[in-house]
């Protein structure tokens, strides 16, 4: 077999790498609507014993980013939090959450629909309004990609390579879902192992992630010294939209288990129903707080660099003890910002821009 015939078959690391970010680099404006199906299954002996257990949850989840702003909002419900005895709900009880960063505050709003709570209404101004703002906007821009570590994935298998850590393709292609996939391989020093099948048949698109890694220290985030943490997932559904594929459907799971005996196990079905690729965002209000979702009495806590100040939500404002409005953006910023705390119509305006795939 000719040489060239053989490098167009086995692709380098690095190239396949390229591939793959050229179609991420495509998806960097969307709103996404998904349903999400999570089971978990806990062994705690230790902390958080009340979580032990087998349950059931039920989401709804959204996604709206363009590169930079982001939302995300979700509905839970089923075993919601059984942390709190917040178990077998439906839909009309369900947990409401969202997370927006608008470029200059980021605000976290949580609700029970059915509730006598008001809920309440977090906002962040300053720093820790853009470092969490950057946060949120990274988790956002994931919905259609893997990462690891809180990486991009080609940016870390590329920092992998430069490391000298072992990445290699695998001679041999493998099925998933019909496609032959490239196979990638990755042993790691500092963040375990890692396999990827990327799918050249869907844009390069991982059809198929496994990763795992054993913790040396206590301090980390992820637990305990020598627990292991894992995760896989596997796409068993694309679509092309406006040209581009995307991943619809995926099954997931994740975990840790720990030298002690304790675990906590997730297996995670997540079915995309609704996209729009590169919408108009600000005719759609996709990065502004819409007020309909709080409840006149939420409490509402403004941090601003280290101060924290306690308020109250009342009639689409916030509000002192004495009722009176509070503006609390600073001056230079005030005026720019009156509109992100508007009565917005998203709902009826997103819908003309959706393609629908029930």
């Amino acid at each position: 077999m000719p040489l060239q015939a053989i490098a167009l078959d086995h692709p380098s690391v690095s190239e396949l790498l390229r591939k793959y970010a050229q179609t991420q680099d495509k998806l960097k404006s969307y709103i996404v609507k998904a349903e999400c199906t999570v089971f978990a299954d806990n062994l705690f002996t230790t902390y958080n014993r009340d979580l032990t257990g087998k349950w059931k949850k039920n989401q709804f989840l959204e996604f709206r980013t363009d590169g930079n702003r982001a939302y995300r909002g979700e509905e839970t419900w089923g075993d919601a939090n059984i942390g709190i005895g917040r178990t077998g709900l439906t839909r009309d009880k369900a947990n409401c959450r969202s997370w927006l960063w608008d470029g200059k505050q980021y605000l976290v709003s949580t609700s029970w629909r059915g509730d006598t709570h008001s809920g309440s209404l977090t906002i962040y101004i300053g720093r820790q309004a853009h470092a969490f703002g950057k946060e949120l906007a990274l988790s956002c821009q994931s919905t259609f990609r893997n990462d690891i570590e809180g990486e991009k994935i080609d940016s870390f298998l590329r920092k992998a390579l430069q490391r000298s850590d072992k990445v290699f393709v695998l001679e041999r292609k493998e099925k998933v879902g019909g496609s032959d996939c490239y196979v990638i391989e990755a042993v790691t020093k500092k963040y375990g192992t890692h396999k990827l099948w990327i799918d050249p048949e869907h844009g390069y698109h991982i059809a198929k992630s496994k990763h795992r890694k054993v913790n040396q220290s206590g301090g980390s985030r992820h637990g305990a010294a020598g627990s292991v943490t894992y995760s896989s997932s596997e796409v068993v559904r694309f679509e092309k939209i406006e040209g581009i594929w995307i991943p619809m459907e995926e099954n997931g799971e994740h975990g840790k288990k720990t030298r002690g005996g304790e675990y906590s196990k997730r297996k995670i079905h997540t079915k995309v129903i609704e996209v729009a690729l590169n919408p108009d965002h600000d005719a759609l209000g996709s990065f502004v707080l819409n007020v309909n979702n709080i409840r006149n009495g939420a409490e509402v806590t403004i941090y601003s660099d280290k101060k924290r100040k306690e308020y109250t939500w009342q009639d689409g404002q916030v509000v002192d003890k004495n009722g009176r409005k509070v503006n609390y953006l600073p001056k230079k910023s005030a005026g720019k910002n009156k509109r992100r705390l508007r009565n917005t119509q998203y709902e009826q305006k997103a819908g003309e821009v959706f393609t629908s795939n029930n």
